[in-house]
């Protein structure tokens, strides 16, 4: 969750990333990217990446960075205590990145 949104996510083994419905099409071009489908209707503006989409540290950055940018343009939700804070800006400010992508890349490469 950034500002409210859900941004980027760890669903069994895949990484879940907002795109957006603007993007979404885009996106799945992109190697890897999957329709996210929970239940049997994909869900626009959402993908999955496989494990081997996050296969390196470069790699879950751009995702992130992409869900990072994304979720940037909505407006605030309230703030909920347990989420970390994400200042509006032009711009996803590296630190932020670096925050979930460490802890994704932790998660993504942990055995089953």
């Amino acid at each position: 969750m950034v500002r409210g949104h859900m941004c980027v996510g760890v669903t069994q083994d895949k990484l879940m990333v907002r795109t957006g419905p603007e993007e979404h099409a885009h996106t799945l071009t992109l190697k890897h990217a999957v329709p996210m489908d929970f239940t049997g209707k994909p869900l626009k503006g959402f993908v999955f990446v496989p494990p081997p989409g996050c296969a390196t540290q470069r790699a879950v950055d751009a995702w992130v960075k992409r869900a990072l940018a994304f979720v940037a343009s909505l407006p605030a939700r309230k703030k909920l205590a347990e989420e970390p804070y994400l200042p509006a800006t032009d711009e996803v400010a590296p630190p932020s990145l670096a925050l979930y992508s460490d802890r994704l890349a932790l998660v993504l490469r942990e055995p089953s």
